[in-house]
């Protein structure tokens, strides 16, 4: 693998880890923050999406994350429906289209940070 290929995975890597704890934070302060956190971990998922694509030899369309969701339900079956409803959260987290719950919050939280983690941001 070339080293700039190599520098990509880890800047994106970096940006789901980062993400991914941001998100714990914001979730675990008190009072929860927990629109933002939604939000976070949904960037997270992306992120080590792309990570996931380029370990693959595949090169994202990051510009287009819906493109990105589908590239990785080729590798991963089923995931592009999970991943399309977190952006529907996260639309309603981030353009106050709608409410989440907390409990339902505090769920995607735990879902999808689990989802990125099965991507390979650690």
């Amino acid at each position: 693998m070339a080293m700039a290929d190599q520098v990509e995975i880890a800047g994106w890597r970096l940006r789901a880890h980062e993400n991914l704890a941001a998100a714990g934070c914001l979730a675990a302060r008190t009072p929860p923050l927990l629109y933002p956190a939604v939000s976070r971990v949904y960037y997270a998922c992306f992120a080590a999406a792309c990570a996931l694509l380029l370990v693959s030899k595949r090169r994202p369309n990051a510009q287009r994350h819906g493109d990105v969701w589908l590239a990785v339900d080729e590798l991963r079956p089923g995931s592009y429906f999970e991943l399309q409803e977190l952006h529907s959260w996260r639309r309603k987290a981030d353009y106050a289209i709608g409410v989440i719950p907390g409990d339902k919050a505090r769920e995607l939280i735990a879902k999808y940070s689990t989802l990125a983690r099965e991507f390979g941001t650690t």
